[in-house]
C-alpha cells in the first residue's frame, strides 16, 4: 500500500468512525481504578461472523491476561488489557475496526487510551489491510489466526508477526497426499482470495514436477459458488480440492450430495482449520440438510499446515508455567459467557501464546527503559514514537519460548516455521455411549526432507487398509495406462527354444557338409541344403528380436524395421529352396516331353531362390525408405482398482508394429511371401 493511499485512509478515518454502530465489544480485564498499577492496552480485532467465526480465540487471550496480570515478576507496575472490536473477516470492516481502536472518542474514555500494540484481525482477509498500515502508527502487529501467504512480506507488513505458519506451507501436504496415492488428475475449486489462490498456485507448480494434470474453477467471494456455473464439480474429475472458507464449503457439500459425489467413486480434500462442526451450520444459502452434508464427508481428507496442537495433550510445562491440560481447565470458564458467548476454540491456544509473546516483549522493553535511566516510560508511548515501537519489535523478533502450541520463534519475515504437515480424515467414530459421530482422525504426516521433497508417513496403526476400506484407494478417473510387454519368463523360454533351433540347424549344416558324398545326402542336393539351413537359422534368430521385452517406442520402431527383413529373407531361403527342389522333382516326373528331359542343376535352382530374395530386398528397401515402420500402443481393457469386477476406464497398452501408411505390415509380408514358390 503506497503512502498516498495511506494518507487517503487516514483522512477518511473520521468519516468512518462518525455514527459508528460497531461499538467496542469488550475490554478485558476491566480497568480497576483501585489498582495502583498502570494499565497498558492493546487493540484486539477478531471475527465474530462473516466469512469466518474466530470468536473462540478471544478465550485464549483472556486466559493469558489472567496469568500475566497475576504474575508479580512480569510487567512490574503495569497491567495488560485488550479492547475488542469485530472485523467480521472483511477488509473494509477490519480497517474500520482498527481506526475505531486508534482514534479517540470523548464519549468513551476507554476509546481514548493509547494502544501499545495490535493483535488480529480475525482472519487473513481482514489482517492484510490492517497489518499493512499498523506500522504507520508505530504499532507492533501480532496475528494468531491469520495465515495467508501474502502476509509473509516484510516490505509490505513492516511490523507484522504471525503465530501460524504460512498458508502456502499447506501446498506440500496436498502434494504429498496426491503423490502417495498416485493420483494423476485433480480438480481445484478456489475462492478468489489471496489466502487460497497463492496456495493453489504453489500446489500447481509442485504438480507440474510430477506430471499431474489439474482443472481449476475460481469464484469471487461476493458471488459465492453461483460463480462456478451449473457444474461446480468437473464431471471428468474424481478427486476435488476445495480451497474456500467454510461458508462456501458448505454449499459445495450440498452440490456434492445432489450429484452423488461420495467415496469411493469421488473424494473431497478440504482444510482442517475449519471450525469444529463447520458442516453442521445451517445458513440461508444451503439447499440440503445437515444430514445430507454429513453423508458426503466420510473418508474425506482434510489437511493442516501445523501440528502444534499436539502439545495440548501432554503434561509438559510451558514457559508460562502451565501444561496443556491445565490450560484447558483455565479456558473452560471463559466459554459461552456473556457478552461474547465464545465458541469455535481451535485457535484459542495460538492467541494465548500470542499474548505471552507480547507480554514478554513488553516486559523486556520496560527493563530496557529502566536501564537507560530515562524518565520516559512505556505509558508515555504515542503513535509517533518510533523508538518504543522499534524496541518492542526487536524483542518480539527475538522470541524463543515454549508455548502451549509448541516452540514459539519467528523467521526473518515474522512467520512461525512449520516442520510437520498433518493429514486428517473424516470418519464415523464410536463415542462413550456406543453411538457414532463424524469427526476428524489424524492419519498421517507429510514431512519436508530438506532437499525440496516431501515424505508421506502414516501414523502408527494407520495404513492404506485403515484409511480406505479393503485398501481400495480412490480412483482419480484417469485411465491406468500400463504398457504390457512379453513376460521375462516367457522371453527366456522363447530364447532357449530359438537357441535350440539355431543349434539344430547348425548341426544339420555340419552333418550335411560331413556326409555330402553319401548317396542319400548327395541325392538330397547338399548345396541347396545349405540354403535351407541358413534360412532356418535366420528365422530362429528373428525370434530373438521379436520378443525383446522393451517399452521404448524408438527401440520398437527399430525392431519393427528389422524383423520383416529377417522374416522375408529367412523364409525365402528356407521355404523357397524347399519349393525349388519340389519343382525339380515335379519337372522330372511330369515333363510332357520325356524324350527331351533335361535335368535342372542346383545352380539354376539357387539362382531362382536368389531372384526371390532380390525381390524381397527390393520391396523392403523401397518401402522402408518411403514409408517405414513405427511402434504403436494398442489398448486392452483390464480390471481397474476402483472396482475389480469391472473393466471400465483402465487399460493395458501393448506395443505393436505398424506401417506408417494404411497398407500395413501384413500386406508387405503377404506380397513378399506370395512371390515365394
Amino acid at each position: 500500500m503506497d503512502t498516498a493511499l495511506v494518507f487517503l485512509l487516514l483522512m477518511a478515518t473520521p468519516a468512518l468512525c462518525r455514527g459508528q454502530s460497531d461499538r467496542f465489544l469488550q475490554t478485558y480485564p476491566p480497568y480497576d481504578d483501585a489498582d495502583p498499577r498502570t494499565p497498558l492496552t492493546f487493540a484486539l480485532l477478531q471475527s465474530f461472523g462473516g466469512n469466518y467465526d474466530g470468536s473462540g480465540s478471544v478465550a485464549g487471550v483472556q486466559v493469558a491476561l489472567d496469568l500475566i496480570n497475576n504474575d508479580p515478576d512480569l510487567l512490574p507496575g503495569y497491567t495488560l488489557h485488550y479492547t475488542l472490536t469485530d472485523s467480521q473477516c472483511n477488509r473494509t470492516v477490519g480497517l474500520k475496526a482498527l481506526f475505531q481502536q486508534l482514534l479517540s472518542d470523548p464519549q468513551n474514555p476507554d476509546d481514548s487510551r493509547i494502544k501499545i500494540s495490535v493483535m488480529g484481525s480475525g482472519c487473513s482477509v481482514a489482517t492484510e489491510p490492517t497489518a499493512e498500515i499498523s506500522h504507520f502508527y508505530n504499532l507492533p502487529h501480532i496475528s494468531c489466526v491469520s495465515s495467508s501467504t501474502e502476509l509473509a512480506d516484510r516490505v509490505r507488513f513492516k511490523s507484522y508477526f504471525q503465530l501460524l505458519p504460512s498458508e502456502a506451507d499447506i501446498a506440500p501436504a496436498y502434494f504429498g497426499v496426491i503423490r502417495q496415492y498416485d493420483w494423476r488428475h485433480v480438480a481445484l475449486i478456489v475462492q478468489n482470495e489471496n489466502l487460497f489462490t497463492v496456495t493453489m498456485d504453489r500446489l500447481k507448480a509442485l504438480l507440474q514436477t510430477i506430471n499431474v494434470t489439474y482443472s481449476e474453477k475460481i469464484f469471487e467471494s461476493d458471488e459465492g459458488i453461483a460463480g462456478l456455473g451449473d457444474e461446480p464439480f468437473d464431471p471428468d474429475a474424481r478427486i476435488f480440492i476445495i480451497a474456500t472458507y467454510a461458508i462456501h464449503a458448505r454449499p459445495l457439500l450440498c452440490e456434492a450430495f445432489a450429484e452423488g459425489l461420495r467415496y469411493p467413486q469421488h473424494l473431497l480434500l478440504t482444510y482442517a482449520w475449519y471450525s469444529a462442526g463447520w458442516w453442521e451450520v445451517d445458513t440461508e444459502n444451503l439447499t440440503c440438510s445437515s444430514d445430507d452434508r454429513i453423508s458426503v464427508l466420510p473418508r474425506t481428507l482434510s489437511l493442516l499446515q501445523f501440528d502444534f496442537l499436539q502439545h495440548l495433550n501432554n503434561s509438559v510445562a510451558t514457559t508460562s508455567g502451565i501444561t496443556g491440560a491445565e490450560y484447558l481447565d483455565l479456558e473452560e470458564p471463559h466459554i459461552g459467557v456473556e457478552p461474547l458467548y465464545l465458541s469455535q476454540l481451535e485457535y484459542a491456544p495460538y492467541c494465548y501464546d500470542a499474548t505471552w509473546t507480547l507480554a514478554y516483549a513488553l516486559n523486556r522493553t520496560i527493563r530496557e527503559l529502566e536501564s537507560r535511566n530515562e524518565t520516559f516510560r512505556l505509558e508515555d508511548f504515542t503513535y509517533s514514537n518510533n523508538d518504543i515501537m522499534t524496541t518492542i519489535f526487536s524483542y518480539i523478533e527475538q522470541s524463543d519460548f515454549t508455548g502451549i502450541t509448541g516452540p514459539v520463534a519467528f523467521s526473518d519475515l515474522g512467520i512461525r516455521a512449520v516442520n510437520t504437515l498433518r493429514v486428517m480424515q473424516f470418519r464415523n467414530i464410536t463415542i462413550g455411549n456406543g453411538t457414532q459421530r463424524l469427526d476428524w482422525v489424524e492419519i498421517a504426516h507429510v514431512i519436508p526432507d530438506g532437499d525440496g521433497g516431501f515424505n508421506f508417513q502414516y501414523l502408527p496403526g494407520e495404513s492404506d487398509a485403515t484409511t480406505w476400506p479393503n485398501g481400495l484407494v480412490p480412483y482419480d478417473g484417469v485411465p491406468i495406462k500400463r504398457v504390457v510387454t512379453v513376460e521375462v519368463g516367457l522371453v527366456v523360454v522363447f530364447y532357449i527354444l530359438a537357441t535350440a533351433g539355431v543349434l539344430f540347424a547348425l548341426v544339420c549344416i555340419i552333418f550335411n557338409a560331413v556326409y555330402r558324398k553319401r548317396k542319400l545326402i548327395r541325392l538330397s542336393s547338399p548345396k541347396l541344403n545349405y540354403l535351407i539351413g541358413i534360412g532356418a537359422m535366420i528365422l530362429y534368430v528373428d525370434i530373438y528380436f521379436s520378443v525383446v521385452p522393451t517399452t521404448n517406442p524408438e527401440a520398437v520402431a527399430a525392431l519393427c524395421t528389422l524383423t520383416p527383413w529377417l522374416t522375408a529373407i529367412g523364409y525365402s531361403l528356407c521355404y523357397g529352396t524347399v519349393g525349388a527342389k519340389m519343382w525339380r522333382v515335379y519337372y522330372i516326373f511330369n515333363n510332357p516331353t520325356p524324350k527331351r528331359k533335361k535335368a535342372l542343376k542346383d545352380w539354376t535352382l539357387a539362382l531362382a531362390v536368389g531372384g526371390l530374395i532380390l525381390i524381397d530386398i527390393t520391396i523392403l528397401l523401397i518401402y522402408t525408405a518411403v514409408e517405414g515402420y513405427r511402434g504403436y500402443l494398442d489398448s486392452n481393457l483390464v480390471p481397474n482398482r476402483e472396482n475389480p469386477e469391472t473393466v471400465e476406464g483402465v487399460c493395458a497398452l501393448r506395443l505393436h508394429c505398424a506401417c506408417l501408411s494404411p497398407c500395413g505390415l501384413s500386406m508387405m509380408t503377404i506380397v513378399a511371401n506370395f512371390l515365394s514358390p
